[in-house]
């Protein structure tokens, strides 16, 4: 399982207890993306995540089936569970 620090600053984070990311669906690419968004100063990451905002906003999407969407939420309240519980 790979474990990627994830988040923009001590106070920026998206959940400061849990800073890191994981996922058994990150690729090598995408890791070494991520790596790479760490090491960045805090206003190149800034522009870079309204970069990725804006084209994302931007491009075309497909829309999910219910049954995707749900099991996306279901893997998520799942890790965020794992998380809750004292080691």
């Amino acid at each position: 399982m790979s474990r990627i620090a994830f988040g923009l600053g001590i106070t920026n984070k998206l959940d400061v207890k849990n800073s890191t990311w994981d996922s058994d669906f990150v690729t090598h690419a995408t890791q070494k993306l991520l790596e790479e968004f760490e090491a960045l100063p805090d206003r190149d990451r800034s522009e870079l995540v309204a970069e990725l905002a804006r084209r994302v906003a931007l491009a075309p999407h497909d829309l999910r089936q219910d049954e995707d969407l749900i099991a996306a939420a279901d893997q998520l309240f799942t890790e965020l569970d794992r998380r809750e519980q004292p080691e």
